[in-house]
């Protein structure tokens, strides 16, 4: 290989770019300020999960252990501020709630309490009696009721429920205990099980690792890798470029092979996907900090991340020469390229994390490169795992690539001989 041959190309697809110094601080700029934005509404999103606040209207007309158990557990989880109502009827506060005014309304009616009692004291008789059980009158039954804004999550739906049958549950066993007492005096009442079964939260890690996940370890290397597979509008649209005013065809009457044109594309282009990848690991540790956002973590992992990020910038500049060498005109390359690393990220996991997605999708993800990139990354942030043990993420990329090149160079072979 003629390297002084290779390095003049180089130099002569650094000279396109330096020639168009806007578009060029637009390659660097605008991918540093998605990811910037992206942390921003995905850190929101985490919030919204994980320190919701969620405003609920509560009408106690019960007034009793019931009514007032379930208003002094909710206040206490700290989930929700509660305003208790006293004035309005039913469906004023059904209203309130499909307004929005309230995300959840609970009615819990009058003698909630006293049917729950009657009840318990009625199956500890007959539990206690010592003639023929008799049929009994059925005690009275009694519904709480719960409204949900339209918009309220499912799984808020799922926690209020869950949290409102526990404090029934609650107040069934305490009332039951009562009235066995009651039965048997010589049990004393004040009797309490001490609770030796504790929970012990935190993220799953190995070898003693305790890496926890924040939205910067999650969102920056997502929107990193989106940024960089979109170089595929600037390399395939150079490639468009020099085909239309005539320079790739002086390229091919040079006295050099054809595929130095396409490996000066690539080491130019990686070069650049690089410093993109470099500057956008730079923001999450100094600038995102700045604005009261965790600060990435990269210690005793660069090596790692800047393995993962060549191998997923050849694989990008790799899909943009495959584009440039199949497209015809400017609009083709920029059209097809960005719909693709759009549909590549909507598969891969940058917009909805891969496990939220349904089960056929979760299938499909596993085609995209960007999915490819998001695990490998994730596996060094958020895992603390060395490249080698995304060496499975590296290989697709490298293969991806390989594949890209392969297909183009047939191509210009094909098209151009």
């Amino acid at each position: 290989m003629n390297i002084k041959k290779l390095l003049i190309l180089i130099y002569k697809d650094f000279l396109v770019l330096l020639n168009d110094r806007a578009g060029l601080g637009y390659m660097f700029v605008l991918p540093v300020f998605l990811v910037f934005i992206m942390v921003v509404i995905q850190d929101s999103s985490f919030k919204a999960v994980n320190d919701f606040n969620i405003n609920i209207v509560i009408q106690n007309s019960d007034k009793d252990t019931l009514g007032n158990t379930i208003v002094r557990e909710l206040k206490e989880s700290g989930y929700f501020t509660i305003k208790l109502d006293t004035q309005n009827n039913r469906s004023e506060i059904e209203n309130l709630v499909a307004k929005g005014e309230y995300k959840i309304g609970i009615i819990i009616p009058d003698s909630s309490t006293y049917k729950l009692k009657k009840e318990i004291l009625k199956n500890v008789s007959k539990a206690f009696s010592s003639g023929k059980s008799q049929k009994t009158k059925q005690s009275d039954s009694t519904r709480i009721e719960i409204f949900f804004d339209p918009v309220t999550r499912t799984s808020y739906k799922r926690m209020i429920l869950s949290m409102l049958e526990s404090h029934n549950q609650k107040v069934k066993n305490q009332l039951l205990m009562e009235q066995i007492n009651r039965r048997v005096p010589f049990i004393k009442s004040d009797i309490e099980v001490r609770d030796i079964i504790s929970y012990k939260e935190s993220y799953a890690s190995v070898e003693d690792s305790k890496i926890i996940p924040n939205s910067v370890q999650h969102n920056v290397p997502a929107w990193t890798l989106f940024a960089m597979f979109f170089i595929v509008m600037s390399l395939a649209g150079n490639m468009i470029k020099e085909k239309d005013d005539g320079s790739f065809v002086r390229l091919v009457y040079a006295p050099f092979p054809l595929h130095y044109y396409l490996l000066a594309k690539l080491i130019t282009y990686m070069i650049i996907g690089l410093i993109q990848f470099i500057l956008m690991i730079l923001m999450g540790m100094y600038i995102l900090p700045l604005f009261d956002f965790p600060a990435l973590d990269i210690s005793n992992k660069f090596l790692s991340l800047f393995i993962i990020g060549l191998f997923a910038s050849l694989a990008a500049v790799g899909f943009g020469i495959l584009v440039g060498s199949f497209a015809k005109t400017y609009q083709q390359s920029t059209t097809l390229g960005s719909i693709v690393v759009v549909i590549f990220a909507a598969i891969g996991g940058v917009w909805v994390p891969v496990f939220a997605m349904p089960a056929f999708m979760r299938t499909i993800s596993i085609i995209s490169p960007l999915n490819w990139g998001v695990k490998a990354f994730h596996n060094t942030l958020v895992r603390d795992l060395s490249y080698t043990e995304s060496m499975t993420e590296i290989t697709l990329l490298a293969l991806f690539f390989i594949l890209c090149m392969i297909i183009s160079a047939l191509r210009f072979n094909i098209r151009d001989n």
